[in-house]
Formats: structure tokens, sequence, C-alpha cells
């Protein structure tokens, strides 16, 4: 459900990307608004459903059970590829996380992102981006905020660029032909019935 609601803010930032074209953006707002009914729907749907009877926690319960998980481990999936790109920009102390999360006092005058950090291998120090800059956690925290809406913007960009690219070709010619054979039976169906 949560997935829902974010897509539909996903993809009005995506039909807003062909505002320099009329005709485009009507087109790309409508589906994104279609799209975005859809999802709202189901989220009122399911929520209710799942306060009524608890049929998604069921399932879930039963999914997680099959994959033979132990308590409070979780599968690596994309972690294994985004962790290392993570690191290279920014490191945090978990332990200063810890402690503002508990209420020590001491740990809300401590920075929350890392100086340095020792590998498993050796204790070779491993810098991030972020690692000597005299920048408050304020400061860093917008700073990453600012670029990773900048790179969703330009994937989402490249993403529409690419369809569109995508449509204008071969692929195009099959969906016309495709639609209009609908619309030659209908014909035909209207000209047999006269």
């Amino acid at each position: 459900m949560g997935t829902n609601i974010g897509t539909s803010v996903t993809n009005t930032l995506v039909a807003m990307t062909q505002a320099g074209e009329r005709s485009t953006f009507r087109r790309a707002f409508a589906g994104a608004t279609v799209h975005d009914f859809f999802n709202w729907l189901s989220v009122l749907v399911l929520l209710p459903l799942e306060v009524a009877s608890g049929y998604l926690y069921v399932v879930t319960e039963l999914i997680i059970e099959s994959f033979n998980i132990q308590s409070g481990e979780a599968p690596d999936l994309l972690n294994v590829i985004t962790d290392v790109l993570t690191e290279a920009i920014i490191q945090l102390d978990e332990s200063v996380i810890g402690g503002i999360a508990t209420g020590d006092p001491e740990a809300r005058n401590k920075s929350m992102i890392k100086e340095w950090c020792q590998t498993y291998t050796n204790a070779v120090r491993r810098h991030h981006l972020f690692v000597d800059v005299n920048l408050s956690d304020l400061a860093v925290g917008l700073i990453l905020l600012v670029l990773s809406l900048l790179v969703l913007c330009s994937c989402l960009v490249c993403i529409v660029k690419l369809l569109n690219s995508m449509l204008k070709g071969q692929v195009a010619l099959v969906i016309k032909k495709i639609l209009n054979t609908g619309e030659q039976f209908h014909t035909l169906d209207i000209q047999s019935a006269e």
C-alpha cells in the first residue's frame, strides 16, 4: 500500500517532465491520473480489509516462514549493490544514532557522520565523500537530499526519453496495428449489420 502511494507521486513527476509539449503532456498527465486513481483506490479497498480481517499479515507471515529467515535477519537483495555506493558517499556512526534514539544527552552533541572506519580484512582507513568536510550534519543531510532528488529526477527523465524513443519505432507500428485491428473489426461489424 505504501508503494502504491509512492508510485502515485513518481508517475505524476514523470508526467510533469513532459510539460514542454502540450499534447504529450496532456496524455502523460491523463495516464498518471488514471494510475494515481488506481493506486489510491486499491489502498482504500485493501486497508479496510486488512484492518477488518488481517489477511495481509497472515499471508506475509506464511511467505516469511517459507524463506526460513532467522529472527532479526533480512535477506540481502539490492543491499549488495547499493551498500558499496552508499558507503563511498557517506557512513554514519550507528552508536550515535542509537544514543539519540534512546535519549542519551551526550549523543546529541556528537556528529552522526563517521570520520573513518576500518575494513574487515585489514586496519586500513577507508574514506567516504564527507569524511574531512567541516559541515554540520544538517548541511550534509541537505546536500545529500538535493543530490538524491537530482539523481531521481534525471533517472525519471531518462526513463521517459527511453520509453518515448521505443514507442516511436517498430513498437509504435505494432501498437497501432493492434489498436487499429479492433477498429477494423468494429467497422466490419457495423457494415455487415447494415
